[in-house]
């Protein structure tokens, strides 16, 4: 494994917590957009279903806020991420899956990679 003059390894990843992974994906990526654009394909919960799309339809705009605006900071965060590989010479296929990552977990993932010596340091 070779390293860069700061002392990160090429091939520097660290892949977030399972649990923020299950929370990014079906939040963001799942939830919010299904509840804006396409509801009917929300799971039929009773009560529970009808309740949540009738907060949906009283604070459409402000969802659809927070929702496109999770969208451009998780673009910022990636550009940053790949900045920061850049940065830490590392090497494609780790510079893909750092974008990759910040992508879907935005600073759950960036903060591995803000300052790798550190997280290198603890193991």
């Amino acid at each position: 494994m070779s390293t860069t003059e700061n002392n990160v390894p090429h091939d520097y990843f660290v892949l977030p917590n399972l649990g923020v992974s299950a929370f990014c994906l079906s939040g963001l990526f799942y939830l919010l957009p299904v509840s804006l654009f396409a509801p009917e394909l929300l799971p039929r919960l009773g009560t529970f279903t009808d309740e949540y799309l009738k907060f949906v339809d009283e604070f459409y705009v402000y969802i659809l806020f927070i929702f496109n605006a999770s969208l451009y900071i998780h673009v910022v965060e990636t550009l940053v991420a790949i900045a920061l590989c850049r940065r830490n010479n590392l090497n494609f296929p780790t510079t893909l899956k750092w974008t990759l990552s910040v992508a879907v977990h935005g600073l759950f993932s960036l903060k591995f990679l803000v300052n790798p010596e550190q997280k290198i340091k603890q193991n």
